[in-house]
């Protein structure tokens, strides 16, 4: 009769389990150990995509990351290092720990080409790549897509860059968070750089009254609808 801690051994062997450790003491190969929740690497060639901003789920960015990368997608979460303190113990001690850098959104890219048309007095891009959105927002973690209503807006490529550049960083803690009245600035997304008035926050979302709209935002007439990380206090 087998022990418990052979037919453990035996389980573990079958299911490729053995620390590297284990395997060179047992005289089988050593082979590199990838853990299955590692994070998709980031493309090398971000240019070749075309970028759109995905809402998730709360504090399920990782997850929708690694769900969208293994359905075949290119999916980027960026993060940033901050200092947390654990209160299991009586003196508190600080530790790194990341968390996602936008708050609720993950980046994901389709190969493609975005290119400008001009139609009439106005330039507008046009994107040429086949997305299959249906199978994008059926992930689990994945909520919808950052867009308006003539459908999803491309996240500009240097925005995407900048926020890569940022990742792993070290951060700062937020101490300032969105009210009804704040003039703000968004920050981040297809409306960077334009101020408003917060006139309503519903799940996450901060709707702005924009100031001083010309061109094809004059005919705004309901509020712009930004994510809440986007946007930041104008004091």
């Amino acid at each position: 009769m087998t022990s418990i801690r052979h037919q453990d051994r035996v389980a573990r062997l079958r299911a490729g389990a053995f620390t590297k450790q284990e395997r060179e003491a047992i005289g089988l190969p050593a082979r590199p150990v990838r853990r299955h929740n590692e994070p998709p690497a980031f493309p090398a060639d971000p240019g070749a995509y075309v970028w759109f901003a995905l809402t998730t789920t709360p504090q399920r960015e990782a997850k929708a990351v690694l769900e969208l990368a293994r359905a075949g997608f290119v999916a980027f979460n960026p993060t940033e290092v901050v200092m947390v303190r654990s209160s299991r113990i009586v003196k508190f001690k600080r530790k790194e720990r990341e968390r996602a850098l936008l708050t609720g959104l993950v980046l994901v890219g389709f190969p493609g080409v975005l290119t400008e048309r001009r139609r009439g007095n106005v330039l507008v891009n046009a994107f040429h790549a086949d997305v299959p959105w249906l199978r994008v927002l059926n992930q689990t973690n994945v909520v919808g897509v950052v867009g308006m209503a003539s459908g999803p807006v491309p996240v500009p490529l240097e925005n995407v860059m900048s926020v890569r550049l940022q990742h792993r960083r070290k951060g700062g803690t937020r101490n300032w968070s969105a009210a009804v009245g704040d003039v703000v600035e968004v920050t981040w997304g297809a409306w960077s750089g334009k101020k408003g008035e917060i006139v309503e926050l519903v799940d996450g979302a901060a709707k702005l009254k924009l100031f001083g709209v010309t061109g094809l935002l004059e005919n705004l007439t309901q509020p712009l609808s930004v994510p809440e990380p986007w946007v930041r206090g104008l004091g």
